[in-house]
């Protein structure tokens, strides 16, 4: 887990604001976390600048606007899907 920033509040189209605080932020995908470990949602957007930009995060469920408050923010890096492997061709009969 590293900290990703603070979340300020929550938009009106119900995402969570999180002001980034960190120099590099996770890809897109990342799971968030609130202070508590519990989850808040998944890293949807990063918006504003970029000397210091904000992250938009879509909640995982109406729950988490009864329990959200303002505070530091986690995250998680989703984890890397297995590549597939290169198939090969069958040649048939013509």
């Amino acid at each position: 887990m590293r900290k990703l920033g603070t979340a300020l509040h929550i938009s009106r189209s119900g995402n969570i604001i999180v002001k980034v605080e960190i120099d590099h932020p996770p890809p897109l995908g990342s799971r968030i976390f609130d202070k508590h470990l519990r989850r808040l949602g998944v890293l949807a957007d990063l918006i504003g600048p970029v000397s210091s930009p904000y992250a938009i995060v879509k909640p995982e469920s109406s729950e988490v606007k009864v329990f959200f408050e303002p505070g530091p923010v986690y995250f998680t890096t989703p984890k890397q899907k297995p590549t597939r492997k290169r198939l090969r061709r069958k040649r048939g009969k013509k």
